[in-house]
């Protein structure tokens, strides 16, 4: 498909020890990962100009912008909170540092017996301490 559009790219695969340094260095023209947190602050972590050479792969350093995810964090009126993490996504929308061209989705179906089965949208679905309520026939 690349080259349909005209770019020349040749695509290289690699494991994860082997690729995190090309991207903590830079040394990389695009990339693919996946990242997934569930809470505002990971983009924090992925921006702020202090977690250049970690997680701020896009080596981004832009002061308003660091100001922006600082006060996300900092910031403990929740309405207040959710508008500057709203202004940081903006921010980001509008330079776009990095091209987002996916979303997973995970679909959990239970039983109406199993109880005691626990969702964390850090976790996802965990069954350890579940247990069948009546046993099925």
């Amino acid at each position: 498909m690349w080259k349909e559009i005209g770019a020349d790219v040749t695509i290289e695969q690699y494991d994860w020890p082997s690729a995190s340094p090309q991207y903590t260095e830079g040394d990389y023209v695009m990339g693919t990962l996946h990242i997934g947190w569930p809470e505002a602050d990971m983009m924090y972590m992925m921006f702020h100009s202090d977690n250049i050479g970690s997680l701020n792969f896009s080596f981004l350093d832009n002061p308003d912008l660091d100001a922006l995810l600082a006060s996300t964090r900092t910031e403990t009126d929740p309405a207040v909170r959710k508008e500057n993490v709203c202004a940081v996504q903006r921010w980001l929308q509008d330079d776009a540092p990095i091209l987002p061209i996916m979303v997973s989705q995970f679909f959990y179906v239970v039983d109406s017996n199993v109880v005691g089965g626990r969702y964390s949208s850090f976790t996802g679905l965990n069954l350890q301490s579940a247990y069948f309520e009546n046993m099925p026939e």
